[in-house]
């Protein structure tokens, strides 16, 4: 019943002006202000897109990067007790009887905004797919509890762990560099966690 819910709009993160784990918390608290007690939370249509033109993103939205950011955004999402959310969008889409080419990513008709390319045509999975996927299995489903995790350096966490007990903890590392970490927990949790 959908009546029970509270769909946020969709989003892209757009900007270099915060950091991206804090620009997707600035717009998850933002709308759930705005979302009635009562009603569940689904953050709807969410991606990003940061580039100075439609070709670079065209060109860039493939390379594993793009998963990167789709994995901090993931991380803020799930960090910020988010119960739903659907990224904008897995594949490119062709819209019908649309040959068009935009500033909206849309390439001959196909709105390039996926991680893998249209189904009517390859349905090949970009790099940035891995990423995508990869975070994906960090939900659980009904009953999964989510714990947040606190990041510094541009190392992002969270850690849920599902009905059944299991755990997962996500870690992303945003920048272009290695980085050594270490994660504790303010509680024993008993696992030992596997890399």
């Amino acid at each position: 019943d959908l009546s029970n819910w509270t769909f946020c709009p969709n989003v892209y993160k757009g900007t270099d002006e915060i950091d991206e784990h804090e620009f997707w918390i600035n717009v998850i608290n933002k709308f759930r202000s705005h979302t009635p007690k009562d009603k569940e939370f689904c953050f709807d249509e969410y991606n990003y897109h940061n580039y100075t033109s439609n070709s670079e993103y065209l060109e860039k939205r493939v390379l594993a990067e793009q998963g990167t950011h789709l994995a901090v955004a993931r991380i803020a999402l799930a960090n910020s007790g988010i119960e739903n959310s659907f990224m904008w969008t897995s594949f490119d889409q062709q819209w019908p009887d649309s040959t068009c080419y935009n500033g909206d990513a849309f390439d001959n008709g196909i709105h390039r905004h996926g991680v893998a390319d249209c189904l009517l045509k390859t349905g090949k999975t970009y790099k940035s797919y891995n990423a995508v996927r990869l975070t994906g299995m960090l939900g659980g489903g009904k009953g999964t509890k989510i714990y947040k995790g606190e990041g510094t350096n541009d190392l992002y966490l969270t850690m849920s762990e599902a009905p059944s007990a299991e755990i997962a903890v996500l870690l992303v590392n945003s920048s272009d560099e290695e980085k050594e970490f270490e994660i504790s927990f303010e509680k024993e949790i008993g696992k030992t966690l596997k890399r």
